[in-house]
């Protein structure tokens, strides 16, 4: 009575498998489209499309502009001030402003 009971489980087991197999490979026993893989498939398409376009937006050449830049008024710039050096020219602004600030108070 148990080995007959196991081989049944055993056989729903494998016609359990068999269906998740075709239904993988898209051919269902019920000839009826599967709504999910649908779902799916159509996601899929939209993502390739917006690839294919991202791509293509890539791979064009971009148009170059000959414009050019006054490089006369450009200051070099220093990689690294020291803190003392950037201390005294704070406290010099700071004082410039001040300056300022009291002659228009004073106009």
């Amino acid at each position: 009575m148990v080995r007959a009971f196991i081989n049944f489980l055993i056989l729903k087991w494998n016609e359990v498998q068999d269906l998740r197999y075709e239904h993988k490979l898209g051919i269902l026993r019920e000839s009826r489209h599967c709504e999910a893989c649908d779902n799916w498939q159509r996601i899929l398409e939209t993502e390739r499309a917006e690839k294919h376009r991202l791509i293509s937006l890539l791979a064009e050449k971009p148009e170059v502009s000959e414009e050019r830049i006054d490089v006369t008024d450009m200051k070099p710039v220093r990689g690294h001030i020291p803190w003392r050096v950037r201390q005294q020219m704070l406290e010099h602004d700071s004082l410039e402003r001040a300056e300022k600030l009291k002659q228009a108070a004073n106009e």
